[in-house]
């Protein structure tokens, strides 16, 4: 990696830098939530609904008596383990269709793409509704529906890479020394395709958050009394102003790491750009 380029890119924007600071801290935080968290998310106390910021409860509690801090940080940890479940399923599935449809081409070709058209043509959280309606809500349902809906990105963005490269003097070469399928695809062309891979899943971070907060928000999504950022935002909105602060640490945490991934994703595009001496150009050499 160019790190040169990168303390060029982060001395140029510092907020996004920021940004991507706080967003990396709240991932661990969240990850840790079974340390750092002060107590059950999950435990009702009646006696102590609705109370503010205090040390015993520093983010307050809610309006059943369950700790804000403790739901943060456990709803965090479940929406980025579901964020990983979904990328890496998607990355796995587009790579896999994207690569076999762009190398081997003609029939294998026209069907995958007529396949992803359809899944294209229609948009993802419409698509993702209708199946969840099907399978009906739950962390399962919303995993399988945004895998479905967001594998076709990746297909098309590697078999426009693979395209391009194919026909490559190296590709060419490895080809003529009676190189097989196999060995090309893995050792050749898909490290040829990390880079841009990398800034479209740290894009996709920040829209997978959104869209599991979105689905939970409107009850499709991961369900209670299971603590989920959306969630929580739709149960504290009749006390918005009686009780503020039941609404702003989960809106605050979903900011944090949707801008944190977009700046990422910033930073990897201008790092990966042709002409500087980037992960892409590394592999390319390799």
């Amino acid at each position: 990696m160019n790190v040169r380029g990168w303390r060029r890119w982060t001395q140029r924007n510092p907020i996004s830098a920021t940004g991507i600071v706080l967003a990396l801290g709240l991932i661990v935080v969240c990850l840790l939530a079974p340390i750092l968290a002060p107590g059950d998310p999950t435990a009702i106390d009646l006696t102590t609904g609705l109370q503010s910021p205090s040390f015993a409860h520093w983010l307050g509690t809610d309006e059943l008596g369950r700790d804000v801090l403790s739901r943060v940080l456990w709803a965090g940890r479940l929406s980025i383990s579901t964020m990983a479940v979904v990328l890496i399923s998607c990355v796995a599935v587009g790579a896999v269709v994207g690569v076999v449809s762009g190398y081997l081409g003609g029939l294998i070709d026209n069907v995958a793409m007529r396949i992803a058209d359809f899944f294209h043509a229609v948009p993802q959280l419409v698509l993702a509704l209708a199946l969840i309606g099907v399978l009906g809500p739950g962390t399962g349902s919303l995993i399988a529906a945004l895998i479905v809906t967001g594998w076709v990105r990746y297909a098309r963005l590697v078999r426009s890479l693979v395209l391009s490269e194919q026909n490559s003097e190296y590709i060419v070469a490895v080809q003529a020394i009676g190189a097989t399928h196999t060995r090309i695809i893995l050792r050749h062309l898909l490290p040829s395709v990390t880079g841009p891979m990398l800034v479209q899943v740290s894009l996709d971070s920040g829209a997978t958050i959104l869209a599991i907060a979105g689905l939970s928000f409107i009850g499709l999504g991961i369900q209670p009394p299971t603590p989920e950022w959306g969630k929580m935002l739709v149960d504290a909105r009749p006390y918005l102003g009686s009780a503020p602060h039941l609404v702003l640490p989960p809106g605050l945490a979903i900011f944090v790491l949707v801008f944190g991934f977009n700046s990422l994703s910033a930073g990897l595009e201008h790092l990966l750009r042709p002409g500087n001496n980037t992960i892409s150009n590394e592999m390319t050499k390799k």
